[in-house]
């Protein structure tokens, strides 16, 4: 099943020597193997990272690091450099921190990110710690009581053979995260420009995406989730991007927006074409 594929993999990763042989694999299969689907967001990405050396990541909401995560293995591929920021302390201190522990070019915060420093209350699925379930915490508590009032996570905790609580008044909990701004991460580790933001923070995502573009520094190409927006953030953000020069894309579920400049109309093409 896709929980104990999960779990195996999970597993296999947090532990040192089999954490060394997994990044030795990874770097072997899809260096010498791998061939992304031409109409696909990873097709963009693997054409972006071969063409942009030392390339730079900022991932807001990495949640584990690996399992549905899009650029894990361009990471360990291409030898990237960059900040991979992940809120939930078990998530991160599980999975996250050491999967890239040893990786002396990637820095892991252990933080949210907002438009101002402090704390904020992280609202996640309450009985379990799966990826499914962790992949669903959000700053937007109305967004995660929908799912549970149309029975999306009766579905999911089905489908993984998990326990539901007594009450739907209980499927919620809280969990008082630090945040941290654009500006501090950009300072504190020395960023000098930043080639791909990433972001997928549950509905949180506008607001990311106008905080980095607020920021000194103008990322060249930005991947974020689109259908949790209302019709005013989709607006919003099409309207943002135009600014500041981008040609974007939507998927299903993702869009991506790269940069309108000439060293990218490769990129611009595979858009235009996929």
């Amino acid at each position: 099943s896709l929980t104990y594929r999960c779990i195996h993999i999970r597993f296999f990763f947090i532990i040192p020597n089999c954490r060394q042989k997994f990044s030795s694999w990874v770097k072997l299969i899809y260096k010498n193997i791998y061939r992304p689907k031409s109409q696909s967001i990873d097709k963009i990405i693997d054409v972006f990272s071969k063409q942009t050396s030392n390339l730079t990541v900022v991932q807001v909401g990495a949640n584990d690091g690996f399992n549905n995560d899009p650029i894990c293995k361009f990471i360990i591929r291409d030898n990237w450099q960059g900040v991979l920021v992940e809120p939930q302390k078990y998530t991160y201190e599980r999975y996250l921190y050491p999967l890239h522990k040893q990786n002396k070019r990637i820095y892991t915060i252990n933080a949210a990110v907002g438009y101002e420093k402090g704390n904020m209350p992280l609202y996640k699925i309450s009985f379990c710690d799966d990826r499914w379930a962790t992949g669903l915490a959000t700053f937007d508590k109305d967004n995660l009581i929908k799912m549970v009032r149309d029975g999306s996570i009766d579905r999911r905790a089905k489908k993984y053979g998990i326990p539901l609580p007594a009450t739907q008044e209980e499927y919620i909990t809280t969990e008082n995260v630090a945040v941290i701004n654009p500006s501090t991460i950009i300072s504190k580790y020395n960023i000098e420009h930043i080639d791909l933001l990433m972001i997928d923070t549950e509905g949180f995502d506008y607001h990311i995406l106008n905080m980095f573009l607020s920021a000194q520094l103008i990322p060249s190409c930005i991947i974020f989730e689109h259908f949790h927006f209302s019709e005013e953030e989709a607006e919003q953000t099409a309207s943002l991007l135009s600014k500041h020069q981008f040609i974007y894309k939507k998927y299903k579920g993702n869009a991506i927006a790269i940069l309108n400049k000439p060293e990218y109309s490769n990129i611009h093409a595979l858009l235009n074409h996929d």
